[in-house]
């Protein structure tokens, strides 16, 4: 898929479909700390169909944090290699993990670097 594809793919993912999503690949206490919330039991609850609405600050987080894992799966189905690469220092975020930089609202950096990897252009 192209990049434009996927950020149109996981847009159109409903917000409990996107934390199954996370939930799958990084665990929900991961993406409790993505998301910023000190409920680690949060994310298991928010991945069902009807499930109760989480903050703005949040959702945001969500957003970026599914649209970064669509890029770097890029169409492919290697969830080990997507889960080292959230939980990995990386380069292009001052050496912090994709997951701290999520936690932290650093959303433009985190979606750049999940391009550049996709691209395999770290410069």
């Amino acid at each position: 898929m192209s990049i434009t594809a996927d950020h149109t793919a996981s847009i159109l993912r409903e917000p409990w479909e996107k934390v199954a999503d996370l939930n799958a690949v990084l665990g929900p206490t991961l993406v409790a700390v993505a998301l910023r919330t000190t409920d680690r039991t949060a994310p298991t609850r928010w991945a069902k169909p009807g499930a109760g609405r989480m903050n703005d600050a949040s959702f945001e987080r969500l957003t970026t944090a599914h649209q970064a894992l669509t890029t770097v799966l890029g169409g492919g189905d290697d969830r080990w290699v997507a889960r080292a690469w959230f939980v990995a220092a990386n380069p292009m975020l001052e050496d912090d993990s994709p997951v701290n930089a999520i936690h932290d609202a650093l959303h433009r950096e985190v979606l750049a670097a999940a391009r550049a990897f996709a691209r395999d252009a770290w410069s």
